[in-house]
């Protein structure tokens, strides 16, 4: 009863470091990345004449992290794999997409320009990276395994070094012990043969 008991405690504990200090860590790093990002673009949109504030490839990708860091605190992979399986169930067989989206890659696509083209793409890459890199580590789920399996780890490590060192402290002890005990058989050979010799002149 105790130990239920106590494996629950543990498990709030966790939801509730994880809810109030990590996902939020989680969160502004992915906005602090978005605010990269969008400072990245708009600097380049500054100091590159073949793209303009105008465009809808800015547009659109601006739209897009800014949207992303307002909702940041709603995104979550378990709402992502359920939106993914309505979709599939609701649609099967149909490639579905955001009108937002389809819009999004037109737009990039129809850039004449070879190296805008391709800046924006990286950036629309880091984009994707960052949310992934969000989606996985703020999971409740892998969080949990990840640290279980950490904490294993650790504890397993720990005994490892702890079981060595104990190895190694009793083949010393045994070493002393040993040439404790010879130094005990060389004393007892003298005196034997100093008593021998005394007794037998």
């Amino acid at each position: 009863m105790n130990e239920t008991i106590m494996t629950l405690f543990s498990i709030l504990i966790f939801i509730f470091v994880w809810r109030v200090f990590w996902k939020k860590l989680m969160i502004d790093r992915l906005r602090n990345r978005l605010f990269e990002l969008r400072a990245e673009l708009f600097d380049y949109t500054v100091n590159n004449k073949d793209l303009s504030f105008g465009d809808n490839a800015y547009k659109n990708v601006e739209i897009l992290l800014n949207g992303t860091i307002y909702k940041a605190p709603e995104i979550s992979l378990l709402n992502t794999i359920i939106f993914q399986n309505l979709v599939t169930a609701n649609y099967p067989g149909h490639k579905v997409e955001h009108g937002f989206v389809v819009d999004l890659n037109n737009s990039t696509k129809s850039i004449k320009n070879k190296t805008v083209k391709k800046h924006l793409n990286k950036i629309l890459s880091d984009y994707k990276k960052e949310v992934t890199v969000y989606l996985v580590f703020s999971s409740l789920i892998i969080t949990f395994i990840a640290t279980i399996t950490v904490l294993f780890y650790i504890i397993k490590e720990l005994f490892a070094m702890i079981f060595d060192k104990g190895l190694s402290l009793a083949a010393r002890v045994k070493k002393r012990i040993s040439k404790s005990f010879e130094k005990t058989l060389i004393i007892v050979e003298d005196q034997s043969g100093s008593a021998f010799k005394l007794g037998h002149p």
